[in-house]
């Protein structure tokens, strides 16, 4: 078995926020939640399979800051509806299709999370 970080072909620590980042986001009474975080994979994954396609370039083709961006693939923050679309699309996806992605992937977890209690 591999890990998402092979998976996406990314090292392990680019997969997660700094521990400050989460104290900062507990600060502002957020919590990533594991859609947030799963929605941030994919987009980092599928944008990281576009060849040339950097952060900073994918942010200024759907009208966000960097850094922004950068919250968004960690987890931290949420886009809109209108954000999402926009992203979506420059990485070739429907938003409806990344949504179902970050569905399944949830899925996956609870069913899991399930299988895992039925031996406990």
């Amino acid at each position: 078995m591999i890990s998402i970080a092979q998976a996406l072909q990314v090292q392990t620590k680019d997969l997660y926020c700094e521990s400050s980042e989460m104290e900062t986001a507990s600060e502002y009474g957020t919590k990533p939640s594991f859609l947030a975080i799963e929605l941030g994979i994919i987009i980092k994954k599928k944008r990281l399979s576009i060849p040339k396609l950097t952060q900073k370039k994918l942010a200024l083709q759907s009208g966000l800051e960097q850094a922004y961006l950068s919250k968004i693939e960690r987890g931290l923050l949420q886009p809109s509806l209108d954000e999402l679309i926009r992203l979506a699309q420059r990485i070739n996806m429907t938003a409806s299709h990344l949504l179902k992605q970050v569905e399944a992937a949830e899925s996956q977890k609870h069913a899991s999370h399930a299988s895992k209690n039925k031996f406990l």
